[in-house]
């Protein structure tokens, strides 16, 4: 008798709890997973620099493109991070020493050399994330496939965005 009601407790308790919460979706890959990690990479980044630019730019077109960048790249990496909790992959929170490094090279600089030098960065990562996001739209995982699908106009309208500022600011 007491096993059976151990065994009913144990089926209510199980039955009591959504599939979702029970188990993550774990069936990316290994290279979907670096794709996700160096994306969320990338995408805080751009938010630092937005942080960067807004604060050191007296240019107005470069602050609204900082503040564009700080708001859209927000938005995807959190779509990003519910897409790797989903799949078990625990993005990061704060930079590497690689990017962190890219954040405090800007910093340093103050004027136009500030702003031709965000420029040309700007041009640079997105070029890098549009080729990146381009070559995994046809990722296995349909949710990671769905992000990239979602987030490319994005950065592709970024890319030209950057490219239109960085033209101004070298001319």
């Amino acid at each position: 008798m007491k096993l059976q009601l151990l065994t009913i407790a144990l089926l209510g308790s199980y039955l009591a709890v959504p599939p979702y919460v029970m188990a993550e979706d774990t069936t990316v890959t290994a290279s979907e997973k670096q794709f996700m990690l160096d994306t969320a990479q990338a995408g805080l980044t751009e938010v630092r620099l937005g942080d960067v630019a807004g604060s050191k730019s007296a240019n107005n077109e470069i602050k609204d493109f900082a503040k564009q960048m700080i708001a859209d790249h927000t938005k995807a990496n959190n779509a990003l991070r519910e897409v790797a909790k989903k799949k078990g992959v625990t993005l990061p929170d704060s930079l590497d020493a690689q990017h962190q490094a890219v954040v405090d090279s800007l910093n340093a600089k103050k004027g136009d050399d500030f702003d031709t030098a965000y420029t040309r960065t700007m041009v640079r990562d997105h070029r890098k994330v549009r080729d990146s996001l381009s070559s995994h739209r046809n990722t296995a995982d349909a949710d990671l496939r769905d992000w990239v699908s979602n987030t490319l106009p994005t950065i592709r309208h970024h890319f030209q965005m950057a490219t239109k500022l960085n033209d101004k600011q070298t001319r």
